[in-house]
């Protein structure tokens, strides 16, 4: 049990290495307080290269559920291959069905 709670304080952000040293750069300088300290929670990145990164995530989103990691970092240029090629949901029904006071 103590595992699990473990696991859940932890969000595994996965990133290409070129991003890598901004996003840990403004998480250590900027979020990571607010974010233990609100939500008792804690980042820890994992980084591949961009030959890797696409195969890393397809394989972690396999069978539409992520495994390992509960962020991957894309860039926008990025999303219309991934949603092509089934690896990436399309959630604008999601999105147009919430009320405008969610985004306020």
């Amino acid at each position: 049990a103590e595992e699990s709670s473990k696991k859940s304080d932890v969000i595994n952000v996965l990133l290409p290495e070129f991003l890598a040293p901004a996003f840990k750069k403004v998480y250590d300088e900027k979020l990571s307080a607010n974010l233990e300290d609100m939500y008792n929670k804690t980042v820890h990145f994992d980084t591949v290269s961009m030959s890797e990164w696409q195969s890393t995530i397809q394989q972690d989103a396999k069978k539409r559920s992520m495994s390992r990691y509960d962020v991957y970092v894309l860039l926008s240029t990025w999303i219309p291959t991934f949603a092509e090629q089934a690896c990436i949901a399309d959630m604008t029904s999601y999105l147009k069905d919430l009320d405008s006071s969610y985004w306020e």
